[in-house]
């Protein structure tokens, strides 16, 4: 039987069936409103957070100051990222050791790459409850140097380790570049669902592999009525749930609720081989992305109030190694093939 002629079969739901996808249909068209497909950050004003650091009072042994995140001193911060600003306050007051920072050497102006705004100046640093806002500007790169100093003994003088976060790009975005997802994201874009998982988020999303559509024998082109497109909707978003759900915070038997409203059921065999409904199992866990993670799985999900009638997924596997193998069919499967309900946790 077709594709076509299956979702066309399942599009015949109860009265109440359709009345709770009509729902889902107002809310994801809701949600699509002010969604791009493109990850993008604005740049300039406000694409950065500003962060307290406080610097100790400074000694004349390398590292010479010590920096941390809190005015008790308890958490050290050991490098920078140049993402970020940040404001310098001495601790506890410190008065010895006037404190500053430069990128071109010992007492020297700064340039250009970098902003610093408030008290002290290259010659004479901040003390006591002077303090002053470091701010990374274009052009300055982890390959620059950034040092810090005493202003009265040069001999105190060394430089930051740098850091810079990449900026993640979002789950469609991040789907394309896999190379294994593109009947995904061309299926999401047919039902005009990417500009919800380009959104904020955060999202949870099992995306299955190319293969795994193929097999499903997903033909785009046969959806052309309203009816089977919101059949392929729900069936997408089936796949879906609002909040960020890594694979450590997977357990056997958990149920995960997910944007229709309708439970996937988890299981974890063995040494942590995860299988879902009984029948798909997660390949590639905790892929993160800007806006939520992506765990890859084989087999497309049907939502329970979809799915045909018909005995439990099958599955390959190896009693010794406690293992599931994925790649195995009953023909080819050399250990046992095992209804996945009936597989040993």
């Amino acid at each position: 039987m077709g594709f076509k002629k299956v979702s066309q079969k399942l599009a015949t739901l109860t009265i109440v069936g359709i009345a709770a996808l009509l729902v889902f249909t107002v809310v994801m068209s809701a949600l699509i409103v002010d969604s791009n497909y493109s990850a993008s950050a604005e740049d300039g004003e406000g694409s950065s957070d500003v962060i307290d650091v406080y610097v100790d009072g400074g000694a004349m042994s390398d590292p010479y100051f010590q920096f941390y995140l809190d005015q008790e001193g308890n958490s050290e911060l050991t490098e920078l990222d140049i993402s970020n600003s940040y404001k310098f306050h001495r601790l506890n007051d410190a008065t010895s050791h006037p404190f500053y920072v430069s990128d071109q050497g010992y007492e020297a102006e700064a340039s250009e790459e970098i902003s610093l705004e408030g008290d002290g100046l290259s010659d004479s640093g901040i003390t006591g409850s002077e303090s002053f806002t470091l701010t990374f500007n274009d052009g300055f790169s982890v390959d620059d140097t950034l040092s810090y100093y005493c202003t009265v003994h040069s001999s105190m003088f060394a430089d930051f380790t740098l850091v810079e976060t990449a900026d993640l790009p979002n789950i469609p975005a991040t789907a394309v570049s896999t190379g294994e997802h593109n009947s995904l994201v061309a299926a999401l874009t047919h039902a005009n669902l990417v500009g919800v998982l380009s959104s904020e988020g955060p999202y949870t999303v099992f995306a299955p592999t190319d293969a795994a559509f193929e097999e499903m024998g997903l033909n785009l082109s046969e959806f052309d009525t309203d009816e089977e497109n919101e059949t392929l909707a729900k069936i997408l978003s089936y796949h879906v749930k609002m909040g960020r759900i890594m694979s450590s915070e997977l357990s056997d038997g958990m149920e995960i609720n997910s944007l229709i409203q309708e439970p996937i059921t988890v299981n974890i065999y063995g040494q942590g081989a995860v299988v879902l409904n009984g029948e798909s199992s997660v390949t590639t866990a905790d892929v993160e992305t800007s806006n939520g993670v992506i765990h890859v799985i084989d087999k497309v999900l049907m939502p329970p109030s979809m799915a045909p009638e018909g005995p439990p997924g099958e599955i390959c596997y190896d009693m010794d190694t406690h293992t599931v193998d994925v790649t195995k069919t009953e023909e080819t499967c050399e250990e046992m093939w095992l209804p996945a309900v009936d597989i040993p946790t």
